[in-house]
């Protein structure tokens, strides 16, 4: 009786643990590390943006916020473009790679809608009682929010790699058909006066990747396409959630790309502030002041 007992006795349980994968953290950390360091760039460049500059500046600030914008202005519409379309380009593809291991992308993408419209109303207000001019209408977030809620539905109902990637095939024709019936017409990228209460009429362009607003724009339709296709490449190459890289490689070198690639969101909502606080306390000696 003692033996057959034991032969219908539970399994020991033991803790899983959820192995990271490292070239997606890694990949996702170097993104955000580049954007900060464009951003960085960019504040430098627009330092008497945020700040007043004494009557008399030094040359060698003058000179440093000549460059720095000058270099800012070639990556986001300059020669060096490019860049910035990669980049961002691979941040949603490794973002869709992630909903292929997430059980929780519609409760994600809520999550992140919340932090979105959150942000911009912070930056409205913001503006309206220091005139800090910056808003943002669809960033980043917002495009992120979009697609995930997209391919959540999607997901619901058809969790294949094969439906994911016919979707990521039909939004990146989309994305052609509207460019090219778009600026086939003669038609430029144009930026939208939404601060001032302008050109609310043609805010569905943002949507298309048609016109663009605000301090910080990304397509959701370009998003979308991207997030579904990393997805195929998550449930494929990825479907067992592991690493392609040996084991026995080292990785101690990455450890800082691999933390900020897990905190990706803080970095993105609190960067600016630390940049502007500490900006603020480096040029207040040399005459700069807030009011």
């Amino acid at each position: 009786m003692e033996k057959s007992l034991r032969r219908y006795q539970l399994a020991p349980r033991f803790k899983i643990t959820k192995e990271r994968v490292f070239e997606i953290d890694f990949l996702r950390g170097l993104d955000i590390v580049l954007m900060l360091i464009v951003h960085f760039v960019c504040d430098l460049g627009m330092l008497d943006g945020f700040l007043n500059p004494p009557e008399v500046q030094p040359e060698w600030i003058v000179t440093m916020q000549l460059l720095c914008s000058s270099i800012f202005n070639e990556i986001v519409s300059g020669s060096l473009f490019f860049l910035e379309f990669f980049f961002s380009g691979l941040f949603m593809f490794l973002c869709g790679i992630s909903c292929a291991f997430a059980h929780s992308n519609f409760k994600r993408g809520i999550q992140l809608a919340y932090v979105a419209v959150f942000l911009s109303i912070l930056l409205d207000v913001a503006d309206a009682l220091f005139g800090l001019n910056s808003h943002i209408y669809v960033g980043i977030l917002h495009a992120l929010a979009i697609g995930l809620l997209i391919y959540s539905l999607v997901d619901h109902f058809s969790p294949s790699y094969k439906a994911d990637f016919l979707c990521g095939i039909l939004f990146t024709i989309l994305v052609g058909i509207t460019s090219y019936y778009y600026y086939g017409s003669g038609a430029h990228l144009t930026n939208l006066d939404l601060a001032n209460g302008n050109d609310w009429n043609q805010a569905w362009k943002l949507l298309f990747g048609l016109a663009r607003a605000g301090d910080d724009y990304f397509s959701p339709l370009i998003t979308t396409s991207l997030i579904f296709l990393g997805a195929t490449v998550g449930k494929t190459i990825y479907r067992e959630r592991k690493s392609l890289i040996k084991r026995d490689f080292k990785k101690g070198w990455a450890k800082p790309f691999l933390w900020i690639g897990n905190k990706t969101l803080y970095a993105y909502v609190l960067h600016q502030p630390v940049f502007y606080a500490f900006l603020a306390l480096f040029f207040l000696p040399f005459g700069y002041h807030l009011f």
